[in-house]
């Protein structure tokens, strides 16, 4: 008997933290930036000097957002789990997964 309550203790912790997804969209967006920085790079490089280094940064780290989040929208596994995004708490992740993005590029 107290094993079964200890269990059940167990799993309720194993529930608590992020959804998958957020996980899954963190680590296909480094992936995606790792994958296809030259590129991206180069073409940002050549929009011109009239940007600013940061701002640079900022529109590479934006497209490769939405590259993931599209790739992560198409899959057959995750169409439950983006419908259950919380706005506030799931706008602040995205922020933080993009400031995580915008440093590691500043690198």
């Amino acid at each position: 008997m107290a094993e079964a309550s200890g269990s059940r203790h167990r799993s309720l912790y194993k529930l608590v933290g992020s959804p998958p997804w957020k996980a899954a969209f963190r680590q296909g967006c480094l992936e995606r930036m790792r994958n296809s920085r030259d590129r991206l790079l180069n073409r940002y490089r050549q929009t011109g000097s009239s940007m600013s280094g940061g701002a640079r940064n900022s529109l590479l780290v934006q497209e490769v957002m939405e590259e993931e989040w599209n790739a992560l929208q198409s899959a057959k596994s995750w169409p439950g789990a983006l419908a259950q995004l919380e706005e506030p708490m799931d706008l602040a992740v995205l922020e933080e997964i993009q400031q995580e993005l915008i440093d590691q590029v500043s690198r």
